[in-house]
């Protein structure tokens, strides 16, 4: 049985990185044909090699806020107990309906969340956007972190987990540029689904 949003439990501690890491990519999609509609994509990825599924939930506006319908989401799906981090980019706090300590609070999985650029830092830096609400969010959540090896350089946001930890995570699910397999198949999976709406498919 999954477990249910008000489960009291803390975040599994994770005390080493495997090769092999159920990783839980995330990324948000807005409905061209709806101004109303976000559709939430999930996918689960072990380390950097295996695809083992898709989710996503949509949303709109309802009484049940967005970000308790993607804890939803992730908690009653069949991996959860299998997923050990969750990961995203900064694109799916990019207005204020996901609270990422929230949604860390509802999930009780470790999340990193990460930008690369070469000034990735000031994406969680207010003095330098102070109009953004992605980088309000985070700049109250988690601990900041930075990763710089043969010119690429990613920030990291990370809560569940130690900056130390998600740096080793990122190494070892990455192929050359410090993106990791699941948010690069994410991406492509959200690309696709992003199509499929702006054409009308059924979906």
């Amino acid at each position: 049985m999954s477990p249910s949003l008000s489960a009291d439990e803390s975040p599994r501690q994770i005390s080493s990185i495997k090769r092999e890491i159920r990783i839980l990519a995330l990324r948000r999609v807005k409905d061209p044909r709806s101004l109303d509609t976000t559709w939430f994509l999930g996918v689960v990825f072990r380390g950097r090699s295996y695809l083992d599924g898709v989710m996503c939930v949509k949303t709109a506006c309802e009484a049940v806020a967005e970000s308790e319908q993607l804890a939803r989401m992730i908690i009653q799906s069949k991996y959860y107990d299998e997923i050990r981090v969750i990961l995203s980019d900064r694109s799916l706090f990019d207005d204020s309906s996901i609270d990422p300590q929230e949604l860390f609070e509802q999930i009780k999985k470790p999340m990193v969340v990460l930008v690369s650029g070469r000034n990735c830092w000031k994406a969680f830096d207010t003095s330098f956007q102070r109009s953004d609400a992605a980088s309000v969010l985070l700049s109250n959540f988690g601990e900041m972190c930075e990763l710089k090896a043969n010119g690429h350089r990613i920030c990291l946001q990370v809560a569940g987990i130690s900056p130390k930890m998600a740096i080793d995570l990122i190494k070892k699910t990455s192929k050359d540029d410090f993106l990791p397999e699941a948010m690069n198949v994410a991406r492509m999976v959200a690309s696709a689904f992003l199509e499929m709406l702006q054409t009308d498919q059924k979906v």
